[in-house]
C-alpha cells in the first residue's frame, strides 16, 4: 500500500507539469482547431493549479487550511 501512496504523491505534485508540458507541445504542433482549444484548456488548468497551489500552500494561509491533506 505505501508504493501505491507513493506513486499517488507523485502524480498529484507532478501532474500540472505534465498538464502544462503536454498542452504546449500538443499547442506548438497541432494543426486543427480542437487540438488548439483542447491545448489552451490543459495550459489554463495547469497555471490554475500552480496558483491555487501557492496560495494555499503560502505562510499566510497555514492556519485556514480546514481541508488539507493529512501527512504520514
Amino acid at each position: 500500500m505505501s508504493r501505491v501512496k507513493w506513486v499517488l504523491d507523485l502524480w498529484y505534485e507532478t501532474s500540472p507539469y505534465v498538464y502544462f508540458i503536454v498542452g504546449l507541445a500538443s499547442m506548438l504542433f497541432s494543426t486543427s482547431a480542437y487540438g488548439f482549444a483542447f491545448s489552451t484548456l490543459l495550459i489554463v488548468v495547469a497555471v490554475t493549479i500552480f496558483s491555487l497551489r501557492r496560495a494555499y500552500r503560502s505562510p499566510e494561509r497555514q492556519k485556514y487550511r480546514k481541508y488539507s491533506r493529512p501527512r504520514a
